[in-house]
């Protein structure tokens, strides 16, 4: 049996949070060969995973804050793999740990692999900077990963050649538990007698959400009956709170709606109120809003991007995300053809239904952790 560590506090939203639950949800119930000390963004949420040997760390708020980086690689980290006599770290953060004990990383932050992405010049300059440093300390320590976890092999590939990482195995994401039981009724009213297009998202620069305010402007000119909703909040970002104020300002309350964040208890029956999903994302590295979609049968609008083609490959209409005209005519083509409409939705469930299940995705991790543990690194590069 050895120690280890657990490190999730950056999976505070979106993917990394549905990660970081389930997979600590099976871990619960699973007969651990290993003792394990956990990290979460907020120890009261994730409380009721602790058992006899899995052990929910009470760590200051401030350590998950990105100005706290360089403190908790530096400072506290140390202190705290040598307090608990950690053997080993399973790292769910964007950054490796600098440590010379066996590491294995589940890596989800496209930034690193797109480093030459569009997303990178629309963010405010306060935040490209925090992020080209965030970047450099990857590149920096990646060398002390034994092995990497990439939930792509496109993305595999790209990890191998711009950072020379070797030891790379692909584990895809899967469908969340949240994804499989429906709330009857939602807890907010949706816009009547128009047709819905759901952008179900945190906001983030790299979401390009500012391309749907001109979508919207465009459903209006054109009398398309067509209605956005959005799920941000004014305090997620500077730039949340402008657009929300030129939507007002604008006048496009009936084309685009903010219904705010919504829970995972209504993420399924949102998506199956909706005509489709429109993701004019410039940059992921596996979109868990493209397999919910997929698995509840919601047609799927998004970017003409290499990262969007790796998880829906015939069963989504593809877009330039920075071509308002180009997303609002697509949008309006999808519902003249019914016919495709029905195959591309069928695509999407076939895909979902070849995807591993969320206990094969924790068989897989557990796998990686024990062979890391081992010095067994079992190198296989996602090569063609």
């Amino acid at each position: 049996m050895s120690r280890v560590l657990i490190n999730g506090l950056q999976a505070k939203t979106g993917g990394g949070r549905s990660i970081l639950h389930n997979y600590l949800r099976l871990l619960a119930g699973s007969r651990r060969v290993h003792e394990y000390f956990v990290l979460t963004p907020d120890r009261d949420e994730y409380l009721n995973y602790g058992r006899p040997g899995l052990e929910i760390l009470q760590v200051p708020a401030f350590y998950g804050r990105n100005a706290a980086f360089l403190f908790l690689y530096f400072w506290a980290l140390p202190r705290l793999l040598k307090a608990h006599r950690i053997e080993g770290v399973l790292n769910f953060g964007d950054v490796p740990i600098p440590t010379e004990l066996p590491q294995v990383q589940l890596f989800d932050w496209p930034y690193a692999a797109e480093p030459e992405s569009p997303a990178w010049r629309r963010m405010r300059r306060k935040d490209r900077l925090a992020r080209r440093i965030k970047l450099s300390a990857y590149r920096r320590f990646v060398k002390h990963v034994d092995l990497t976890m990439a939930q792509t092999a496109r993305i595999g590939r790209r990890l191998q050649d711009l950072y020379g990482i070797r030891t790379v195995k692909v584990v895809p994401n899967a469908v969340s538990f949240e994804s499989t039981s429906t709330r009857a009724e939602l807890s907010f009213p949706l816009p009547e007698g128009r047709r819905l297009f759901l952008c179900l998202s945190h906001y983030y620069a790299h979401k390009n959400l500012e391309v749907l305010v001109d979508v919207a402007a465009l459903a209006r000119a054109r009398n398309s009956g067509t209605t956005i909703l959005l799920t941000i909040a004014a305090d997620q970002d500077p730039a949340a709170a402008a657009l929300l104020e030129r939507i007002q300002r604008e006048g496009l309350g009936k084309e685009i709606v903010n219904l705010g964040p919504v829970s995972h208890a209504d993420v399924p029956s949102l998506i199956q109120r909706c005509d489709g999903i429109v993701m004019p994302t410039l940059l992921e590295s596996f979109s868990g809003v493209y397999v919910e979609a997929m698995y509840h049968g919601c047609p799927i609008l998004t970017s003409d991007l290499p990262f969007a083609h790796d998880v829906c490959g015939e069963a989504a209409w593809y877009v330039d995300p920075l071509d308002p005209v180009a997303i609002h005519d697509k949008m309006e083509g999808m519902g003249r053809a019914p016919e495709l409409l029905r195959e591309r939705v069928a695509t999407g469930r076939d895909i979902v239904s070849a995807m591993p299940d969320w206990p094969a995705v924790f068989a897989m991790i557990q796998e990686h952790v024990d062979t890391a543990l081992t010095g067994d690194d079992g190198r296989s590069e996602p090569r063609p």
